[in-house]
């Protein structure tokens, strides 16, 4: 048996979500909504040409049920104001802020709420706004001003320098940090403004743990797993602040290689491996990185994923050693220096 092939339908249906009510007032029926060529990503929400699951579709299909006065929030609207590594999987661990009903809760029916390694998209309601609780959608309602939000592409989105707040504040600490370091790298906000939105609006959630991760942030860290090892480096070992992917040179002004993590006092790097090291070519190249900081007189710790979560802390126990003998090294024998910023 063949299917008709779907009729000609302008481009304004076909590109964007669709709510059920403007599907059927747009002259679509009910019978073809439910045929093969539209999918449904969340409950009254229908979606022409099969189901997605890009961040900017689960986004844009968020938006599609907003009521009005409500704007999108947290991880998703600072993905859009450019912080791409916010990209709205589960690892980034963010505690819902709504509860769900049990029934929906226990046994959710629609595609997002399948698929496994998904965080929800917030929700931020105005005075008055309603929506209805999902396992896709995460609800905010604490007041939202006019002030917080602005439009972007037609959707209403909350600024960054709140969404950074509403997510930090409900993320571990130390993936919190790494969240703050993707926005900031992304250049949706500066620490500066989260800083100024704190001072404020005192009475946010989580507020003294943000404070301490927006101190320490640092846009210029490249991934999650270094944010997390500075995390480690400075709160679990109690040192202070390193540089962060600063560039080392010989005494030729050759560069050795731009480090993760760098104490200048103790002359200690810090390198955190990531999946890709574990390919040869990779490996084969920090290995002689790693050869040629110490041959020069420099300290040097590596971590991979075993040590930042599970081996947490021996990973402390391994940096203050190499701390230490950081410290009582031979300083004659430095033969690097640090390159400085023109």
């Amino acid at each position: 048996m063949t299917r008709t092939p779907p009729r000609p339908l302008p481009d304004d249906l076909v590109r964007r979500p669709l709510l059920r009510r403007d599907a059927l007032g747009a002259g679509l029926s009910a019978h073809e909504l439910r045929g093969p060529h539209w999918s449904r990503p969340l409950r009254g929400l229908y979606r022409w040409g099969g189901a997605r699951a890009d961040v900017a579709d689960r986004i844009a299909e968020v938006a599609a049920l907003l009521p009005p006065g409500a704007a999108i929030g947290g991880w998703a609207s600072l993905w859009w104001q450019g912080a791409a590594d916010l990209d709205g999987r589960a690892d980034l661990r963010v505690d819902r802020v709504s509860a769900l009903p049990r029934s929906r809760a226990a046994a959710p029916r629609t595609r997002e709420a399948a698929l496994p390694g998904l965080t929800p998209v917030l929700v931020c309601l105005g005075p008055g706004a309603r929506i209805r609780p999902r396992p896709e959608i995460d609800i905010s309602r604490r007041k939202l001003l006019e002030e917080d939000v602005l439009e972007i592409d037609g959707i209403p989105f909350v600024r960054p320098a709140r969404s950074a707040v509403d997510l930090i504040g409900r993320q571990p600490p130390e993936l919190g940090l790494a969240s703050i370091d993707a926005a900031i790298r992304g250049g949706a906000t500066t620490a500066g403004s989260v800083q100024r939105y704190l001072d404020h609006h005192p009475g946010v959630h989580g507020r003294p743990q943000i404070l301490r991760v927006v101190g320490l942030a640092d846009g210029r860290a490249r991934s999650r797993p270094e944010s997390v090892m500075r995390w480690i480096w400075v709160v679990l070992a109690g040192l202070p602040p390193p540089l962060v992917n600063a560039e080392i040179c010989d005494s030729q002004g050759i560069l050795l290689g731009i480090p993760d993590l760098l104490d200048l006092e103790a002359g200690l790097v810090g390198e955190c491996d990531g999946a890709h090291h574990r390919e040869l070519h990779q490996h084969t190249s920090d290995n002689i990185r790693e050869e040629r900081f110490e041959d020069h007189n420099l300290e040097v710790v590596r971590a991979t994923s075993i040590d930042l979560w599970p081996r947490r802390r021996e990973l402390v126990q391994r940096i203050l050693a190499k701390h230490r003998r950081g410290n009582t090294r031979d300083r004659s024998r430095d033969a690097w220096y640090l390159r400085r910023a023109a």
